[in-house]
């Protein structure tokens, strides 16, 4: 065979590759559409039983009894579409209805699938089953592989009220993702009063700094004025993210304590972003007394350092808003400038 004749051979059977890649793919589309379509047509069978038996627990077993093993892994997800959308005594027949159909067992099995996100979604919805088995379960997820996993079971324990200590979650949960940084962050929120004084604890341990960054954040949005101590102490660590974080916590906490700290941190941190949520600081808690180290922060390097100052002064009001005046014909142009742009926005300079 000539090489045309073999370049024709080679183009014609390339080209029947092609055709039957394309048929395989368009088999497999339309087998996975029908599925789906067989799927969502079992679905609303099961939700419509579900509606029908929900409030009549003697009829469970009837129920049961029509399931199909396929049915478990459909059971699931109509559980997780179903429980957000009601509240009360209904949430709860439709916990214990979801109990009796053997949910709970189901995802208890699944936590030991090798396929991660079937374990994450299954430690969702133990968390509706406050059960020895569940909590179990649970906190053998809490060491998962996977970092959705761990966190899936924490937060079904936090919901089952059985939150691991503080630090074995930190452990557990901290990574360098600003993303599941701000999930860590949320569940410790979650824990409440109740954990303050463990995060308080590790403040003051040798625990990592990124573990100390969230403690301090979560003690900020809990609100407790037990943390202030610990927190101030954090305002000197060397890594800048405890000292930003602190100020961050202290400015939502807003306790009067906080002011000497943030004038100190606005005279000498060599951060801009430390001294920016140190002047917030004190524009949250009103330091008159620090109005001069605010004065003296109008001409800071970094702007944002300056707009802050500007905005504490004027926050305190009198002796503040005077400051301001009085920057304006000052000899540094950066305060003046800053100064005059303050008043202007507040409606108080041409």
């Amino acid at each position: 065979m000539d090489l045309l004749g073999i370049i024709i051979l080679m183009s014609t059977v390339l080209a029947g590759v092609a055709v039957l890649g394309m048929l395989i793919l368009i088999i497999q589309r339309w087998h996975k559409n029908r599925l789906a379509a067989a799927e969502a047509r079992q679905l609303d069978v099961l939700s419509a039983l579900a509606f029908e038996y929900l409030e009549t627990p003697a009829f469970y077993p009837a129920f049961k009894a029509q399931l199909l093993p396929k049915d478990q892994a459909l059971l699931i997800r109509l559980f997780l579409s179903l429980l957000p959308k009601v509240r009360g005594g209904y949430a709860d027949q439709l916990v214990a209805m979801m109990r009796e159909l053997g949910v709970a067992e189901t995802c208890l099995g699944q936590l030991r699938s090798s396929r991660w996100w079937r374990r994450a979604e299954a430690c969702s919805v133990l968390g509706a089953f406050n059960q020895p088995a569940v909590l179990a379960g649970l906190r053998q997820a809490v060491d998962d592989p996977v970092f959705d996993v761990r966190l899936e079971a924490a937060r079904s324990l936090t919901r089952l009220g059985a939150a691991p200590p503080v630090r074995l979650l930190i452990e557990r949960l901290v990574t360098h993702e600003a993303a599941h940084s701000l999930a860590v962050t949320e569940l410790l929120q979650q824990q409440g009063p109740a954990a303050v004084a463990e995060m308080i604890d590790l403040l003051g341990s040798d625990a990592d700094g990124a573990a100390k960054v969230l403690a301090a954040d979560a003690l900020g949005h809990i609100g407790n004025l037990e943390a202030v101590p610990a927190l101030l102490r954090q305002c000197v660590a060397a890594d800048e993210l405890q000292r930003l974080s602190a100020f961050i916590a202290l400015t939502a906490l807003g306790d009067p304590r906080a002011a000497a700290a943030a004038a100190a941190a606005l005279r000498q941190d060599a951060a801009a972003e430390v001294r920016t949520q140190a002047a917030i600081c004190l524009g949250r808690i009103g330091g008159s007394d620090f109005a001069p180290d605010l004065e003296q922060s109008l001409a800071d390097d970094a702007w944002w350092v300056r707009y802050e100052a500007a905005t504490a002064l004027f926050a305190i009001g009198g002796d503040g808003i005077s400051r301001l005046q009085k920057a304006v014909q000052g000899p540094s142009q950066p305060a003046a400038l800053i100064a005059h742009e303050l008043l202007q926005e507040k409606g108080l300079a041409a």
